[in-house]
């Protein structure tokens, strides 16, 4: 997997259940370390704890490149290649750790045609619509409960908020008819907006029986008001407007948006799996422009209005599917390879991408959060060290100066070798932020991890700062010494 050079954060992938059995329990659950806007990623060794409930907040474009991400790691494996490190010069964007990844072409090899032929009469809806001209709905089933659901509504996105989900008025057709596609904005109990995508069936979002979910029954089935655990569902802090900025363009199927399958997608790992009939493939462009946007243009030269308030956009094509791309960030990416958009058009009467800049198109009326207010929060530190296969782990403790109530802001553990021989060590090698809620006074526990190949004086630091920035309120420092190489003795 290679990193598109031209966005700057790397997208982090939150590590399985096997890795929390891997480094034992008693660690602290917290949402999945995946990289803040350009924070600095811990340097994570194999099975580092993560929290497995943690929708991906995908980082805002334009903040310093992360060193690297869990499992893929330079500084963790001395003599592989960074393949998630990116350029580190370009303009802050919103909160969304962003990234472009793009997977290896899967060998071309026969597949194995899965929901060609589905029962109620799923692969004939089209035919039917084109025949009649009248849409044939499936059959409705139950709703469907996705695995990966967040439950603690004080933890990493929070949890839905109760009646506040709204599915928008967007309906865009499939290309093989059938159901419209649509969208649903989920608010969260600790500030967050997430996106659901699917399929519409009167007024309800969900998924089709094919294509590996719910058992190719060639139903309906409802999408609950969830927020997905999944570590690529879209969830989004505000700007300090309360505004919502978020792009996604990714391959899909036509049941609907959904990574929990039966069958396997190009970029689904699990061989065991039955691939799925690429036939059905689908590519899917998503996201909020803000109220600045008036027209969205898309590869097959169709236009779209955004819509208001928040400029939502969605787009669906059965075009590019044979490309693995998938953009995730606070501003679409436009005129890429593969990607779904060509150009954006604002209000002012420019548009993007303007020639000879980034293809990255920074989200217009886009205000950066405020910092949080200093007031006597330093407090002292409890720091104590482990090592394990080669790697370094690092447990700081304090009472909390002041209460986090919801994403907006936490607490963050950064630590780093300023005298170092390798550069890399010198910039931020250890980084994990609170991601839950905290009452003033409450024991705040971080943990962080240091690769072996970085070594000397770790100086590190912990702050209160808005998860969108980069500087902080400190709370506290320390220094300990880490020996090289891969000795588990302290």
């Amino acid at each position: 997997m290679t990193i598109l050079p031209h966005l700057r954060d790397a997208l982090v992938r939150a590590a399985d259940a096997r890795a929390t059995a891997q480094t034992g329990a008693g660690r602290p659950s917290g949402p999945a370390d995946l990289a803040a806007p350009g924070r600095p990623t811990d340097l994570a060794a194999p099975g580092r704890p993560t929290d497995p409930g943690r929708p991906t907040d995908l980082a805002a474009p334009g903040r310093p490149t992360d060193l690297a991400a869990p499992g893929r790691n330079d500084l963790a494996a001395p003599g592989r290649r960074n393949d998630l490190a990116a350029p580190a010069r370009a303009p802050l964007l919103p909160h969304l750790r962003d990234g472009l990844l793009r997977a290896r072409r899967p060998r071309r090899r026969r597949p194995a045609l899965v929901g060609l032929f589905v029962a109620g009469g799923l692969a004939a809806t089209g035919g039917a619509l084109a025949a009649t001209g009248v849409l044939q709905l499936p059959p409705v089933g139950e709703p469907v409960q996705p695995k990966q659901v967040q439950r603690d509504p004080a933890v990493g996105s929070g949890t839905a908020r109760e009646g506040a989900a709204q599915l928008l008025a967007l309906r865009v057709p499939d290309p093989h008819g059938g159901p419209p596609w649509g969208m649903r904005l989920v608010p969260t109990t600790r500030g967050m907006l997430c996106v659901q995508v699917g399929r519409v069936v009167g007024e309800q979002l969900g998924l089709l029986g094919q294509d590996g979910v719910a058992n190719d029954d060639g139903r309906f089935h409802p999408l609950r008001n969830t927020v997905g655990g999944a570590p690529d569902t879209p969830c989004q802090l505000p700007d300090g407007n309360g505004r919502f900025f978020l792009a996604v363009d990714k391959l899909s199927y036509a049941s609907g948006e959904t990574r929990e399958r039966a069958c396997r997608g190009p970029l689904d790992g699990d061989r065991d799996k039955p691939r799925c009939n690429p036939a059905n493939a689908r590519r899917i462009a998503f996201g909020l422009l803000g109220p600045e946007a008036t027209k969205v243009t898309f590869t097959d030269g169709s236009a779209q209005v955004p819509l208001a308030p928040d400029g939502a956009y969605l787009y669906v094509t059965d075009r590019g599917t044979d490309e693995t791309v998938t953009m995730m960030g606070g501003a679409p990416t436009a005129g890429f390879p593969g990607g779904a958009i060509t150009r954006i058009d604002y209000r002012d009467g420019t548009s993007c991408p303007v020639p000879g800049t980034p293809r990255v198109c920074e989200p217009k009326g886009y205000v950066e959060p405020k910092q949080v207010d200093a007031a006597s929060l330093r407090r002292p530190l409890r720091v104590t060290a482990r090592r394990e296969r080669g790697f370094t782990w690092f447990t700081v403790r304090f009472r909390a100066p002041a209460a986090i109530t919801g994403a907006g802001q936490e607490y963050r553990l950064e630590g780093r070798f300023p005298r170092s021989a390798d550069k890399r060590c010198r910039s931020v090698v250890m980084f994990t932020p609170s991601r839950r809620n905290y009452a003033r006074g409450d024991t705040v526990e971080l943990e962080g991890v240091v690769g072996n190949r970085c070594h000397g004086t770790l100086e590190g630091r912990v702050v209160l700062t808005a998860a969108t920035r980069e500087d902080g309120e400190l709370i506290g420092r320390f220094t300990r010494r880490v020996a090289g190489g891969r000795s588990d003795r302290p």
